[in-house]
């Protein structure tokens, strides 16, 4: 009866062998849809890091360009309260004139 048994398991060993060593874990077709996917997905993360950079590099250039014109502003800002103020002294040299015109005119 042992015999037998180990008979049958001789028998049946190479043929679970092979039928191990034919089939496989994941189907083929499983496996080529995720490399294919994988190399999607790299490729997709290679694009957004080089988009990345482009932006940071923008953001860095819209930086100085915002710094330059703030300065600008400021340079702006100080001719103005400067031409305000020679205004305001032509002004008040033009009401004096008048003011010495008008008493010109009186005495003559």
């Amino acid at each position: 009866m042992k015999f037998k048994n180990l008979f049958r398991i001789k028998l049946l060993l190479p043929v679970v062998a092979a039928m191990l060593l034919m089939s496989s874990c994941v189907a083929k077709r499983y496996l080529t849809q995720s490399q294919m996917q994988t190399a999607s997905l790299r490729e997709d993360s290679t694009q957004m890091a080089n988009k990345i950079s482009s932006l940071e590099s923008n953001i860095a250039s819209l930086k100085n360009e915002i710094a330059t014109l703030t300065n600008k502003v400021a340079d702006l800002t100080n001719q103005n309260s400067k031409l305000s103020n020679q205004n305001s002294q032509l002004g008040q040299q033009t009401v004096s004139q008048q003011s010495q015109l008008s008493q010109s005119k009186e005495t003559l």
